[in-house]
């Protein structure tokens, strides 16, 4: 804490403050006082720049002077001057009211004030994470917002630092005042990756780290014969292998599936699934049973959604598994 002296008055307040948007917060100011308590002589006033904030002299408030950006939201602690108590109340603080404010307080014993900084801040929204895949590249979005002052956002890829390699955009919203910010961040290898993103506010030590596990098509194993659905999601091919045409197990992993994209933050439309299903049943057997993921299959049933396709003749092609996990969006 810092102190002024002035003739043995003391007042004293922090060194700076800082506040979450739409809160209430207490300005802290002491001063000091004697054994003799003598209301009448006590002129506290509170002042951002040159703008009356709240005024209290003659043992009561007096606000014909207060800025009209306070009226209603200020107040003193009236019952506790007598122990050199001068802290301001301050209701719902806006973006508008961070900067520096002045603490004045005069008595029978002297006078004294000072001055400190009152910072104004917001918690940045969970991010939200788009991945578009295209031949030999998969590029990821980063969206978060809502918040104040202006974040830092960094990239990594195991302990290498991507940031650079990123574009990166902050936006402010003409009336909150607050900022959006979007990151991409695109991979030209199509390769198993590990990313790091970390984004801070550091205001109010804010830090939300996250891991993403970027997954592809060479790398999935078999569902055969556990009614398994490989749980992928934002433009990626989606694969169920169905035993015995089990339609019921089917339309149960769909809904599964919808349920873990939204608890994830992810999103999948299933109305967009289309589904291709190859039923030998119907159709002569193949000579040789038909083989995927190193296992035999007799009924496949499959979906795609964002425009993903598997052939009918079951053939199909490098495509990406984009695998939100761990720390990641649980």
């Amino acid at each position: 804490m810092d102190v002024v002296d002035i003739l043995e008055f003391k007042v004293t307040v922090p060194s700076s403050l800082v506040v979450t948007l739409g809160q209430p917060v207490v300005l802290p100011c002491s001063f000091s006082v004697g054994n003799v308590w003598q209301p009448e002589s006590i002129v506290i006033t509170w002042r951002r720049g040159l703008e009356v904030v709240h005024s209290f002299y003659l043992n009561r408030d007096q606000l014909k002077h207060q800025n009209p950006n306070y009226v209603k939201r200020t107040s003193l602690y009236q019952s506790e001057m007598q122990k050199g108590n001068a802290s301001l109340r301050l209701e719902n603080v806006t973006i508008e009211d961070r900067g520096e404010y002045i603490c004045s307080v005069s008595s029978q014993l002297g006078a004294g004030r000072k001055i400190f900084p009152l910072k104004v801040a917001a918690l940045y929204s969970e991010p939200v994470l788009q991945f578009s895949v295209q031949p030999g590249s998969v590029t990821v979005l980063l969206t978060s917002g809502g918040g104040f002052p202006a974040p830092t956002l960094s990239w990594l890829q195991g302990h290498e630092d991507l940031t650079n390699s990123t574009e990166t955009r902050l936006t402010r919203d003409t009336l909150s005042g607050l900022y959006n910010v979007s990151s991409t961040l695109t991979l030209k290898d199509n390769s198993n990756a590990t990313l790091s993103f970390i984004l801070k506010n550091e205001d109010l030590i804010q830090e939300i780290r996250r891991n993403i596990s970027l997954l592809f098509g060479s790398n999935y194993t078999s569902s055969h014969p556990s009614v398994k659905l490989l749980k992928c999601a934002d433009d990626t091919t989606l694969i169920g292998l169905i035993s015995n045409g089990d339609e019921a197990a089917y339309r149960k992993e769909v809904n599964s599936l919808a349920f873990w994209c939204s608890q994830n933050h992810l999103e999948l439309n299933a109305l967009k699934t289309v589904e291709m299903v190859a039923d030998f049943r119907r159709s002569p057997a193949p000579t040789v049973p038909l083989v995927m993921c190193d296992s035999p299959v007799n009924t496949v049933e499959s979906f795609k959604f964002l425009g993903k396709i598997i052939a009918q003749d079951l053939s199909h092609y490098d495509y990406a598994f984009v695998d939100v996990h761990g720390d990641c969006l649980l």
